[in-house]
């Protein structure tokens, strides 16, 4: 029974495959045709359609066009030339004789115009300036009549919107129904109105107006329409004006609501969105297009056709009934093949499967009788013989399936142990035991290459034993030969009581050996195929780990080097730091107090000026060093506050200006008119590096000219760009430049600087969020171009400036506060008592902490000034203990720190503030006004002026010659600074007071204000 099933099954299952096979592609072909069918069919029928409305808009639009050619021509003919010369000059006799020619050349034109044997001009008409009907000539039932009226027409849109019109321009109306008397005539007789002005030179003398008969293009939308196919054509607010109900015409007009919004309105919606298309509707197909009438581009209208899918589909309809048809045949055919094959092939695998079955119970000596040659007769042939070997393997099979799979869960536990370790030793000496003991191994050894590229033992375990204790020595012969061949070798040995087995397997990454894995067993069975598949996973397993460790190892070691070497040199910076910020202190300290002394003369205030230049120069050179180090060490950020643009640049023009004309060498600035005054950035950095960028060009460059462009680019960015005549810069040395300590031939030629310059102005512009570039010819000159986002502010965003003032004593009213000066250098100290005694302050120095301790006792100050490196008692242990004692008095330190984090160690051993060396009188005293509240008395420093408030008007400018005010507009344009001052000079021997106005616009670069004036004066001349 159970034999039976499975031959029905088996039988049922390959007819049902054959059937599947022969009839499922036929099927799906046919499907496939049917849908590529009506596919095709469908867009034939689309395109034909398309095809058809094209024709049919292509018709209109040449009827229309022939209409505006008529007007066109009449408008230029000798009779239309007559009448207009006749009005123009007033000679109403001669008029009278010119319009009988106009009437017979309209005449004409109704006679030679026709449709369908009827002219298509309802009328054609010449109007006054007025309105006045001057020429007409009807169709009066197909005949042109001319009529005398004393019709004015000058409230009809087609005269108004005529007048508007230039010479040979139209202008064309939507269709609309005849009126006569205020009431629409019956029949119903649609018409368009083309009109175009008549002139004679430049004067205006009328209106040629022609009524054209819109039957003549309405009627082709509905001609050569295919079968079950309606057209219809609608204006531009949905109205029809061609419908095959003739009841629906000329809505618009007759009050009716019969509209395209209401009886198809995604028609409406997409003729208002497309020029052209398709659209279903419901079961039918819509095909539209848009028509604009030649000379109008006020209004549109719509033409569209509507047919049913089924009209489109019926071809497709007879081919599917023709297929199916044929699948029936062909299916039957297919079911009696299907049932033949079904039936030869199912006897045969019904035995093989009935003698598997009884070979997967259990009985081993079935056997399959069969002596067919094909391929069913091979299978049973294999069968058998696979039969006999499962007999042979099956007793077997269960006990290494056991082992191999302990011996995997025990290769999986011990490479789980080590793949978290990174310390070597503890790595290899855990990997031995856990080996050892998990696979029942005599011993486990592993040999590293050690320093002298030899095998060496670094760790040995012994499965009973523990840990062995194995000095290192060559290796043994075994774990030499597997290292010599990169290949694992196994070998039976006799190292100890008894003969035992050795299998070495190389550690090998790559081709790069690491060392050897050596086991020991002594039964030959631990190391079978199986085995020595999981020994060698582990061994490849044990390379891994071993090299990150060896590369954690080294990581370790680096960067315990790189962080001695980066203390090494922090602190060499900082003692380098203080000892030479410490005598520039002196230096410029004294400068400035010798600039205070009115009696010194002019020569000596030059040299003082080169003494503070070359102290100021050097001082650069050491903050560059630190900046540079600064950046190295990822310690510097963005500083962002809001400045005046305009401000900036003109000091800046004003420094620089005088270093490159000392060189002789032109100095130009170009700004663009549109750039932002008020923005937001690191003012600082910004100004650095185009201190940097020109100062380079200066120093460069030995003839010719410097450039300054600045300009905005894009919405969040300006554009700086300097541009020089100097020597260039090598292609090769591109990529050095930007690089610290990095020089050009001609920088290492000119031996100025450290080649610091470019390598800090490229950090800094893209800590602004920039780039930085440079183009060059060698012997013509370099270009370097940044990019800088900013945010632009308005004026009400930008704090208001606080004036430079010298502070020259104490205000009245106060007591003199004490300050304590704790410094060891002798001339430091002098400089702060020279500084402070003549503004009034009660003065006591101390020359380090420990003595400044014992003065306190004494004597209590209101602040102490604080130098934090002395000898005896530096000034950070001072000042804790002062703070301990002392918290109400202030304590500054004034430090030669140029680092943050000691600056901000400075603030945590309890000091109020700082000040860095060199500093800047100004700076000391705001200090010590925010900590004592002290007032002083100012004096106000007369190279320090406020920006003048310029109020000049374009009247102001009105005295000056045309060419004057046209030359500095174009000038204003360009924003170029020597220009426009050159050209004031020339307004200085006219006026001298609004050429010193002007001047300092341009300084200010106001240009857009001098574009202003002088295009209103331009406009006023």
């Amino acid at each position: 029974m159970v034999q039976d099933e499975v031959r029905f099954n088996l039988w049922l299952k390959l007819l049902l495959i054959f059937l599947v096979i022969s009839l499922v592609p036929l099927l799906i072909t046919s499907f496939i045709n049917i849908s590529l069918t009506g596919t095709i069919l469908r867009h034939q029928q689309i395109e034909d359609e398309q095809a058809r409305l094209q024709d049919t808009v292509s018709d209109i639009n040449r009827f229309l066009g022939t209409l505006a050619e008529d007007i066109l021509l009449v408008s230029h003919s000798t009779a239309m030339h007559y009448v207009a010369t006749d009005i123009h000059d007033k000679d109403w006799i001669g008029l009278q004789q010119s319009r009988q020619v106009l009437e017979a050349e309209f005449e004409n034109l109704m006679e030679n115009r026709n449709f369908s044997n009827a002219s298509i001009y309802e009328r054609v008409r010449f109007l006054d300036t007025e309105g006045f009907e001057l020429v007409r000539v009807d169709n009066v039932n197909g005949q042109a009549t001319i009529v005398t009226t004393y019709n004015f027409r000058r409230s009809e849109d087609y005269f108004a919107r005529a007048l508007d019109l230039t010479q040979d321009e139209l202008y064309v109306s939507s269709v609309s129904l005849v009126k006569e008397y205020g009431r629409i005539q019956e029949p119903h007789n649609p018409v368009m109105h083309y009109s175009t002005p008549i002139y004679i030179g430049d004067e205006l003398l009328g209106v040629l107006v022609t009524d054209v008969r819109a039957e003549g293009f309405l009627d082709l939308v509905s001609a050569n329409l295919p079968t079950k196919t309606t057209a219809f054509l609608v204006d531009q607010d949905g109205y029809y004006l061609s419908h095959p109900d003739p009841t629906y015409r000329f809505g618009a007009e007759l009050g009716q609501d019969y509209n395209l919004n209401n009886d198809y309105p995604t028609l409406a919606q997409a003729l208002t969105q497309h020029e052209h298309g398709t659209l279903e509707i419901g079961e039918d197909l819509a095909v539209f297009q848009t028509i604009i009438p030649p000379g109008q581009a006020d209004f549109h209208w719509g033409v569209f056709s509507i047919r049913p899918t089924d009209a489109i589909l019926s071809p497709v309809r007879q081919q599917e009934a023709t297929l199916a048809l044929a699948f029936v045949l062909v299916g039957t055919l297919a079911i009696a093949i299907a049932f033949y094959f079904a039936r030869s092939v199912s006897r045969p695998v019904v035995e093989l499967t009935r003698i598997s079955t009884l070979i997967a119970e259990g009985d081993l000596s079935q056997r399959v009788h069969n002596n067919r040659k094909d391929e069913i007769g091979v299978l049973a042939r294999s069968f058998n013989s696979m039969a006999q070997q499962m007999g042979v393997l099956v007793d077997h099979l269960e006990e290494r399936v056991n082992a191999r799979t302990r011996d995997l869960q025990l290769a999986a536990e011990v490479s789980k142990q080590i793949t978290t370790i990174l310390d070597i030793d503890t790595l290899l000496q855990r990997l031995v035991l856990a080996t050892a003991q998990a696979f029942d191994l005599h011993a486990v050894s592993i040999y590293l290459i050690d320093g002298d590229g030899k095998l060496a033992i670094r760790a040995s375990a012994n499965a009973q034993d523990g840990p062995l204790e194995i000095e290192l020595s060559n290796p043994r012969s075994v774990a030499k030969r597997a290292a010599q061949t990169r290949e694992a070798v196994l070998e039976s040995v006799v190292d100890f009581t008894e003969v035992g087995h050795e299998l070495a397997i190389p550690m090998l990454l790559g081709r790069h050996l690491l060392g050897v894995l050596s086991l020991q067993a002594r039964e030959l069975s631990h190391f079978d195929d199986d085995a020595m598949r999981v020994f060698k996973t582990l061994a490849e397993q044990l390379t891994i780990a071993v090299r990150n460790a060896q590369l954690f190892a080294n990581a370790q070691a680096s960067k315990r080097a790189a962080e001695m070497s980066s203390a090494a040199k922090s602190v060499f910076l900082a003692n380098m730091s203080h000892e030479l910020r410490t005598p520039l202190n002196a230096i410029l300290g004294f400068t400035q107090l010798l600039n205070r002394d009115s009696t010194i003369t002019a020569d000596q205030r030059e040299k003082l000026d080169i003494i503070t230049n070359n102290s100021e120069h050097l001082l650069q050179l050491i903050n560059d060093v630190l900046e540079m180090s600064k950046i190295e060490a990822g310690r510097v950020s963005l500083n962002l506050n809001s400045f005046d643009l305009y401000t900036m640049l003109y000091h800046l023009e004003q420094t620089l200006r005088a270093r490159a004309e000392a060189k002789g060498l032109q100095f130009k600035v170009v700004r663009a008119p549109q750039l932002p005054r008020y923005v937001e950035a690191d003012e600082r950095k910004l100004r650095q590096v185009i201190i940097n960028l020109i100062g380079n060009a200066i120093k460069f460059t030995k003839q010719g000219e410097i450039t300054f462009m600045i300009q905005p680019h894009g919405d969040e960015y300006i554009r700086f760009e300097v541009k020089d005549t100097g020597p260039g810069i090598a292609t090769t040395d591109m990529d050095r430049i930007f690089q610290p300590f990095s020089q050009t031939m001609s920088g290492q030629q000119l031996r100025e600087g450290a080649g610091l310059g470019l390598a800090i102005s490229r950090e800094y512009v893209h800590l602004m969020g920039g780039q930085i570039g440079v183009q060059s010819i060698i012997g013509k000159g370099a270009t370097f171009r940044v990019d800088i986002r900013v945010r632009v502010l308005n004026i009400a965003q930008i704090p208001p400036k606080t004036p430079q003032r010298r502070v020259v004593g104490l205000a009245a009213g106060q007591p003199a506060p004490k300050i304590m000066i704790v410094e060891d250098k002798w001339e430091s100290r002098k400089l702060l008592q020279e500084l402070l005694t003549p503004v009034g302050f009660i003065l006591q120095a101390a020359i380090h902490g420990q003595d400044a301790l014992k003065l306190l006792a004494t004597w209590q100050p209101d602040l102490i000034l604080m130098d934090m490196r002395m000898p005896v008692m530096d000034g950070y242990e001072a000042t804790r203990i002062i703070k301990r004692s002392y918290p109400q008095i202030k304590i500054i330190a004034v430090t030669s720190s140029a680092f943050e984090h000691e600056l901000s160690e400075i603030l945590a051993v309890g000091c109020d503030d700082y000040v860095s060396k060199p500093f800047q009188e100004s700076q000391l005293f705001d200090k010590i006004h925010t900590h004592l509240q002290v007032r002083f008395v100012y004096q106000s420093m007369e190279d320090i002026q406020a920006e003048p408030d310029i109020h000049l008007t374009p009247t102001d400018l009105e005295d000056l010659p045309l060419e004057w005010i046209d030359g500095l507009y174009k000038i204003a344009m360009t924003a170029q600074s020597g220009e426009s001052l050159r050209w004031i000079e020339q307004i200085a021997s006219l006026n001298p007071t609004l050429a010193s106005a002007l001047a300092d616009l341009v300084k200010q670069y106001r240009f857009d204000t001098i574009m202003h004036l002088t295009h209103r004066s331009n406009e006023g001349n």
